[in-house]
């Protein structure tokens, strides 16, 4: 996974802080366990011709509850994420005879599109703060917060050779679309129910989370996703 950028990782460290040792220390106790779900929205769109990308539907991840008193809690997972891709390279196969409008003849470069395929990675770091209705075993919550986004291995558009002009690529060059790093910020709010079992804890439940980052491959910010989260570590 590549490393965030120097801001996000500032957010994150400071997100870390705020609800990281004294909310432990303070807290009644702490559960760690496995999140696991189904997204419901694509992580990625392209808005390109000859590009496609397909997200695989599930999201897993680690996660921990920190537990405090009047119903509320903290939850803290990574949640992981893969989309398949497919884009077009170009490849210069020759050179034909041009006439510019004017009649100035030239030459055109001729091309074919080859294409290529690449898996993409998603990882999301959500810090929620999550209240628990009073009720006995089973007890509904809502929830808030922020959500971090690093998506590594991403597909864009390839610049199109044209020529042949002194220092233009010779017949045979191949050009593959670019491989992208993007990491963004986002707010979160969700609700389920929490299911009390003997030996942990049952949430199913739906998130929404509102990305702030819009791009040619991003064309849609809003990351909807069904998840269940298990826990049965107690400290």
């Amino acid at each position: 996974m590549p490393i965030f950028r120097t801001k996000n990782w500032l957010s994150f460290l400071v997100a870390c802080l705020v609800f990281g040792t004294p909310t432990i220390v303070s807290a009644q106790r702490v559960e760690f366990g496995i999140k696991a779900g189904v997204p419901i929205t694509n992580i990625v769109e392209m808005n390109l011709g000859g590009f496609d990308a397909q997200t695989k539907r599930y999201t897993i991840g680690p996660v921990m509850d920190i537990h405090f008193p009047k119903s509320f809690s903290v939850e803290v997972s990574a949640m992981y994420k893969r989309f398949d891709q497919q884009g077009q390279g170009v490849t210069i196969t020759g050179y034909t005879p041009c006439v510019e409008e004017d009649g100035s003849p030239f030459l055109c470069s001729t091309l074919k599109y080859p294409s290529t395929s690449r898996i993409g990675h998603s990882w999301e770091f959500p810090v929620a703060v999550q209240y628990h209705f009073p009720l006995e075993s089973i007890r509904p919550y809502v929830e808030g917060g922020i959500s971090f986004n690093n998506l590594s291995d991403v597909l864009g558009p390839r610049g199109v050779p044209f020529g042949p002009q002194p220092g233009e690529p010779p017949v045979g060059t191949r050009v593959e679309p670019t491989v992208n790093s993007l990491s963004r910020t986002g707010f979160l709010v969700g609700g389920g129910v929490d299911i009390k079992l003997s030996f942990g804890h049952l949430a199913p439940g739906a998130r929404y989370t509102q990305y702030g980052q819009e791009s040619f491959i991003l064309s849609s910010t809003n990351a909807v996703d069904f998840v269940v989260t298990f826990t049965f570590l107690k400290f």
